[in-house]
């Protein structure tokens, strides 16, 4: 599963992207817009030479407009999108911050693990299991009493038969057995709903060969599965081979920084827009 940081991320990446992008089309704009002669300070309408204070193209009464001229920075047209880009810049950092604070309280925090572990079953008629397995968990003990979202689990047997690979999906609670490495790949083989029952566990050995499990074992085998690559039981034993882990911000922390700042800018971006017209209405009743 996806870690929603990603997403976040990437909404991030796009925020700031956008908000230099406006800034560089303000800065056009402003160059563009420069006084080249003076000029009415309401619509821009050339005024040198006249003999009258009222401008010829919008009426205003140049006295209240005021008029501009070469030197002086004129009000440019994008100063709203200016301001909304600014702040959804300055939201984003505050989010960023917002998650690091959030993230050194407890449960703050999860960790991505992979592990690799070798399952020996208590008979002489199987090779050894190796389970893959991929999860997170926001406890501070053991890596391997997680259990995993994902397994995957193949037979490293000497036989002349190919293994077949299982493989179970905790989070979508689904399992399937595929043809394993070294074969031409087909569709998969089985596929079910987890839990997988002993009867599956069972089918997906004997596809490899002619071995068989006795029940006992074959039940072991299912709850290790079902219990995401934990909690073996005897006949089975367990020895880990590989660990991998990655530590990042819980998703309620991202979602937690990231929609508060959402709802902060969503509201100054309403008071600049608001005041903004606000403003031109009392210029253009005036």
């Amino acid at each position: 599963m996806a870690s929603p940081a990603i997403g976040i991320g990437l909404f991030m990446l796009v925020v700031i992207l956008g908000a230099i992008g406006v800034s560089i089309v303000a800065a056009i704009v402003r160059w563009r817009d420069r006084v080249r002669q003076p000029c009415c300070g309401e619509c821009r309408y050339p005024v040198e030479g006249l003999t009258t204070f009222t401008c010829p193209e919008c009426g205003k009464d140049l006295r209240e407009a005021g008029i501009l001229v070469p030197g002086v920075r004129p009000r440019h047209r994008v100063h709203v999108a200016e301001l909304i880009a600014a702040t959804a810049a300055a939201c984003v950092l505050c989010g960023m911050i917002t998650v690091g604070l959030l993230s050194s309280v407890p449960g703050g925090r999860v960790t991505h693990f992979t592990r690799t572990t070798t399952v020996e079953v208590g008979s002489a008629g199987f090779g050894p299991l190796v389970t893959s397995a991929t999860g997170r968990t926001a406890a501070q003990g053991s890596l391997s009493a997680a259990p995993a979202q994902r397994i995957s689990l193949v037979e490293q047997s000497s036989g002349s038969a190919p293994p077949r690979v299982l493989e179970a999906d905790m989070a979508r609670g689904t399992w399937r057995v595929m043809n394993g490495p070294g074969t031409t790949p087909t569709a998969e083989v089985h596929a079910g709903r987890l839990p997988i029952g002993a009867g599956d566990v069972s089918a997906w050995l004997s596809g490899g060969g002619a071995r068989t499990a006795s029940q006992e074992q074959l039940d072991a085998l299912a709850a290790y599965i079902n219990g995401g690559g934990v909690n073996a039981a005897a006949p089975l034993t367990v020895s880990g081979s590989g660990f991998g882990t990655m530590t990042t911000a819980a998703p309620w922390v991202m979602w937690a920084g990231a929609g508060a700042w959402l709802v902060i800018f969503g509201v100054v971006t309403w008071l600049i827009v608001y005041g903004n017209r606000a403003r031109s209405g009392r210029r253009g009743g005036g």
